[in-house]
């Protein structure tokens, strides 16, 4: 194997551990992603008859609720930016 060959297969190695972390990025920030989790655990848990199974499951489909609320306060940056910002006084009366 040559230097060309060698290079080939790290670039290759990058190009797929970035296209790995891309979509793992594209899913943290999707809130339907994590709604639709949500709903399909509450699902799941209707048809658990055990109280404190169907307790953790709930609490899970609520964990979703909150990672879809949070990815959707990602993608509205100004939003928060501007939410957050403290009003400057001019000094003046």
């Amino acid at each position: 194997m040559n230097i060309a060959e060698v290079l080939r297969c790290v670039e290759g190695r990058h190009q797929i551990h970035l296209g790995v972390t891309w979509q793992l990025l594209m899913i943290l920030n999707d809130p339907q992603h994590w709604l639709y989790r949500a709903k399909q655990m509450r699902r799941l848990a209707e048809d658990i008859r055990e109280p404190k199974t169907r307790r953790m499951m709930l609490s899970i489909a609520a964990g979703y609720d909150k990672r879809a609320k949070r990815a959707k306060e990602r993608s509205e940056p100004t939003t928060m930016i501007a939410a957050k910002a403290p009003v400057a006084s001019t000094g003046r009366a």
